[in-house]
């Protein structure tokens, strides 16, 4: 009772808080104790607990108008909270790794978290697999088989073209999310630019400007950019194997064989 007390004096005069309900409370009381001690309550009784009844509602009308302003005021923050996602996930994250085994476990991640596409201009030398890039190659085969992620790849060398040959008679030839293209170097273009791309908004770097490692950036700005110069090189190339579709082997055994003659 105490505790009550104290806590009702502090509603009352501190804080100002629940008036409504103590002044329906005290009505209530006073009621009680004039029944108690036999005062006449008869000719006012309905006019006191309509009065209580008003004061009553009037308390709850106002906490609905404060539970209002509460709700949109939280939605506000909410909305203001999105917005501050959005643009930190527009800043761009770009990571050096120095090494190959900082490279692969980066390059691995990517691939098991790609939920949607894997880009690929190839990198120079496909067919020299140690056992870090063999297992690169088996987790993006389990990426276009397991979880159909689209995979297209382009490629522009002998050795790709070899490596290809081999990848076809493997089991990639089977895989209808696997597409690949052949983009003709010309020598007075510019340089072509190789990276692996995921899910259109992280970019893997295989140029090869150190023995080892690679560069990373993160950004969905940075992955559009080079989604658009990907698209570029694609639409210039010549299909091996399209999307749903077996490669079309006697292409494929033509651009090898003018390498192999033509030195």
């Amino acid at each position: 009772m105490n505790d009550f007390i104290k806590k009702a004096w502090s509603d009352i005069f501190s804080r100002q808080k629940n008036l409504e309900l103590y002044i329906v409370l005290l009505v209530i009381i006073i009621i009680f104790f004039a029944d108690i001690f036999g005062v006449d309550t008869e000719t006012a009784y309905s006019e006191i607990l309509l009065a209580a009844l008003a004061i009553l509602i009037y308390g709850m009308i106002e906490s609905r108008h404060y539970n209002e302003r509460v709700e949109k005021s939280l939605a506000e923050q909410s909305n203001t909270l999105s917005i501050f996602e959005r643009k930190i996930s527009q800043v761009s994250q770009a990571i050096a790794h120095f090494n190959r085994a900082n490279s692969y476990v980066s390059f691995l991640n990517g691939l098991n978290f790609a939920n949607e596409s894997i880009d690929i201009i190839s990198y120079v030398n496909l067919r020299a697999a140690d056992a870090k890039r063999t297992q690169y190659y088996d987790a993006l085969y389990l990426a276009i088989k397991k979880r159909h992620i689209s995979h297209q790849r382009i490629i522009w060398n002998l050795d790709q073209l070899l490596w290809l040959k081999q990848m076809l008679s493997m089991g990639w030839d089977d895989l209808p999310e696997f597409s690949v293209k052949f983009y003709r170097v010309n020598p007075s273009d510019n340089p072509i630019t190789t990276f692996d791309l995921i899910d259109q908004k992280t970019v893997f770097f295989g140029q090869g400007w150190l023995m080892e490692g690679h560069v990373e950036i993160a950004s969905p700005d940075v992955g559009q950019y080079f989604r658009s110069y990907f698209a570029g090189i694609w639409s210039k190339c010549k299909t091996i194997k399209e999307r749903g579709k077996p490669a079309d082997k006697v292409i494929l055994e033509k651009l090898i064989q003018e390498y192999l003659t033509n030195g």
